[in-house]
């Protein structure tokens, strides 16, 4: 079965598919041109419907003895080597090889092509590695953006539970119920600022207008006793 190839959007000419490893290992066919038949229906490069062949006997090195072998094709070279080629399975796994669609153009490529013959989109593991850090630096941001706005209460009788902030930021990221209520409320509040206010705002401690009204309360139920002891 005949082949064509092309290289830089320019057709080299047709040759059986028996016969490539020695055009290639000879330097008049290189890995990076591009192949099409009928029975794969699209353009492809050499290196994704050989995958199998050594990367030692394609020498892209020599580009000039390559170069100097095509120019002395003429057409009668290239119909005489056309005429040798034999029966091989590359068309029956060139039909198994289901195309798929390029990302950029729509058309339809191979899948084991590194990019697209029509629009150079890179494809396969090209694009799946450019993709990588972008999802990895959107899953930090994400994450980043959902710590700065809870607080992690622990501790009492509540177990653990978040809370939103008020504002966005990390510190006192984990406020701890025991630790805030074991301590005076002047040294709580000094050493834990947002924790204290979140307590106070969730309920679970007394606001400050609940403090002193609870201070000014047993204050007068003790100047009523003294009151009373001395009429």
């Amino acid at each position: 079965m005949n082949i064509k190839f092309s290289r830089d959007g320019k057709e080299i000419g047709e040759f059986p598919d028996a016969d490539v490893p020695s055009l290639l290992e000879s330097g008049v066919l290189r890995r990076s041109d591009s192949c099409w038949d009928a029975a794969m229906g699209e353009w492809a490069s050499v290196e994704s419907v050989w995958p199998l062949l050594p990367r030692f006997l394609i020498q892209e090195g020599k580009s000039s003895k390559a170069d100097a072998s095509i120019r002395s094709l003429d057409s009668r070279s290239i119909s005489a080597v056309a005429s040798i080629g034999s029966a091989s399975p590359l068309n029956a796994s060139a039909k198994l090889m289901s195309l798929i669609k390029c990302p950029a153009c729509q058309k339809d490529v191979s899948p084991r092509a590194p990019a697209c013959p029509h629009c150079g989109e890179p494809l396969g593991k090209t694009s799946g590695i450019s993709a990588l850090p972008f999802l990895l630096v959107a899953f930090v941001v994400v994450l980043l953006v959902f710590v700065g706005n809870v607080h992690v209460i622990t501790g009492g009788n509540g177990g653990l539970s978040l809370a939103s902030r008020e504002s966005f930021g990390f510190s006192e990221m984990f406020v701890n119920v025991d630790e805030i209520t074991g301590m005076p409320w002047i040294a709580a509040k000094s050493r834990f600022p947002l924790g204290c206010a979140l307590l106070q705002r969730k309920g679970i401690i007394e606001s400050d207008e609940q403090m002193e009204q609870r201070i000014r309360d047993k204050a007068q139920k003790a100047i009523d006793e003294v009151t009373r002891r001395y009429r």
